[in-house]
């Protein structure tokens, strides 16, 4: 059997070798870096990618001052099962104040488990990842809103 790998939201099964022409990795990284200008969703969806693998680099380096709440995800095993990317919205903090920076939150429907006693483990969420504009980029922005 070949390599599978998530392309574009897409699983893909590839013979021996796969060239990824819009995304990276940082150094160490498991999971593939977005290119700097995807979509709010794709960030989002190599986010989750990354907190399942354990992928701490990445999840540093999508984030906003290169750390967040899923640090702690990463540090302690926790996961988001059945993840779902859903919509895209524009922030109310960021409609609200046209001079400051552009917020989006995305959706996402998973079932927690191994996390704290802020989420309730095996029951399903819905979860608002924030992201911020930054430099051209998207990087996840505080804890988001759940």
């Amino acid at each position: 059997m070949g390599l599978r790998m998530r392309v574009a939201g897409l699983v893909v099964t590839v013979g021996t070798a796969a060239l990824c022409v819009s995304c990276s990795s940082p150094s160490g990284s498991v999971i593939a870096s977005p290119a700097p200008d995807a979509e709010p969703a794709q960030v989002v969806q190599a986010l989750v990618d990354a907190v399942k693998a354990g992928d701490a680099e990445l999840v540093r380096n999508l984030s906003e001052d290169g750390s967040s709440q899923l640090d702690w995800w990463v540090e302690h095993g926790a996961t988001m099962r059945d993840a779902r990317i859903g919509a895209v919205y524009e922030d109310p903090e960021s409609q609200a104040d046209a001079s400051g920076p552009e917020i989006v939150g995305v959706v996402v429907d998973f079932v927690p488990w191994g996390v704290d006693a802020s989420m309730q483990e095996g029951v399903e969420t819905s979860w608002a990842f924030q992201l911020v504009r930054q430099g051209g980029r998207w990087l996840f922005h505080g804890a988001g809103v759940g």
